[in-house]
């Protein structure tokens, strides 16, 4: 870990990604390093020292907000966390971290439809208590395939699954829906993979990522596991577990937790008194009008959300019951009690601690 910000901070950022990395190794425990190296982790405090940074290494990053890099000055997972909510710095870091673990454990087979798809299934998961969990499905993720699948806007089967990495880049850089599309329709389909009929094509797709770690082909590892000609029948079954995919309740409660969070760091930073009832809480975000719209990675259309809606202040446990967000007494060094979905479990809660420039941060552990 290199870094210029406060140890402690800087700490926590690294057992994040050991916790990201080793779950990255138990799900492709098979799959074995081609480098036997450690994993270079870049985090620095300002968007500036990022491209300082990048630059050094012999990249343009004034237009990226982290990345996996490789070069012949050095390689890592870098960004940077200055003006940038944890959620997201994590985000990005699990996103970026995914490529990194793939180019030193699955290889340069891997095509890029696989390659972001499963970056962002990684990129949504979180940690909570000590590990991370995966099979998120955010709401807009969910509604965006969904509207492109129904206005016949989505990508061909045969177009994405063969897409080179040339044409990927073109869609980012024309402006083209498909640039963001691309990663949300690969998202669906490795969402698909992993989760569709109960895991039924889970172990499959482990056997077609192997194949590539070996150097097949797309079309070689593809034809051995799923068969050749299959495109149609997959294509199929792939848009009926669409229309029948829902939100989990989990991401849903992390949704409106990480939202309460940022009202309640906001409104502190602002200097007004805290209530210490989850009712004043939602009583003060509402009667300051408090809404976050926010755009996902790589072009999604934006989201607002706002304190008013009802919705935002409940959750539903495992066994489909509505229950209010509840208090608890904060922990050691957290400045405020934490939020939590006490019937959820794993339970998930918002954490407020001072950072070291002195604003209060809220993240979800």
């Amino acid at each position: 870990l290199f870094t210029n910000l406060e140890r402690e901070e800087a700490v926590e950022y690294g057992k994040h990604m050991d916790i990201v990395f080793e779950e990255y190794a138990r799900r492709f425990g098979d799959f074995r390093s081609r480098r036997g190296e450690l994993n270079n982790f870049y985090l620095v405090r300002t968007r500036q020292d990022y491209v300082n940074l990048m630059g050094r290494m012999g990249f343009d990053a004034s237009a990226s907000g982290g990345m996996f890099f490789r070069g012949p000055l050095g390689s890592g997972l870098a960004t940077w966390t200055q003006g940038i909510p944890r959620e997201r710095t994590l985000s990005v870091l699990q996103h970026e971290g995914f490529h990194q673990f793939a180019a030193q454990y699955i290889g340069p087979s891997m095509p890029v439809w696989v390659n972001e798809g499963l970056a962002v299934y990684f990129e949504q998961a979180r940690v909570i208590n000590g590990k991370l969990k995966t099979g998120i499905a955010e709401p807009y993720r969910i509604a965006t395939i969904r509207s492109a699948v129904e206005k016949k806007k989505e990508m061909s089967f045969s177009s994405l699954l063969n897409i080179s990495s040339w044409q990927w880049q073109e869609h980012m850089l024309s402006g083209s829906p498909l640039g963001s599309l691309q990663y949300t329709e690969s998202w669906s389909i490795v969402y698909f993979l992993i989760h569709g009929e109960n895991g039924k094509y889970s172990r499959a797709f482990q056997q077609y990522l192997m194949l590539l770690s070996k150097g097949r082909s797309h079309e070689q590892a593809y034809a051995q596991t799923f068969g050749e000609g299959s495109e149609p029948q997959f294509e199929e079954r792939w848009r009926k577990f669409l229309d029948e995919l829902e939100p989990d309740d989990f991401s849903l409660a992390m949704e409106r937790l990480e939202f309460i969070g940022e009202g309640v760091a906001y409104y502190h930073q602002k200097g007004v008194q805290i209530p210490d009832t989850i009712e004043g809480i939602r009583k003060m975000l509402t009667d300051h009008q408090f809404a976050m719209s926010y755009q996902p990675s790589h072009g999604a259309p934006k989201v607002v959300t706002r304190a008013s809606d009802p919705e935002i202040w409940t959750y539903t446990d495992n066994r489909g019951k509505e229950h209010a967000f509840e208090l608890a007494p904060p922990r050691r060094d957290e400045v405020l009690p934490r939020i939590i979905a006490p019937r959820l479990h794993p339970t998930p809660s918002i954490q407020f601690k001072r950072q070291d420039d002195g604003t209060l941060g809220s993240a979800l552990v």
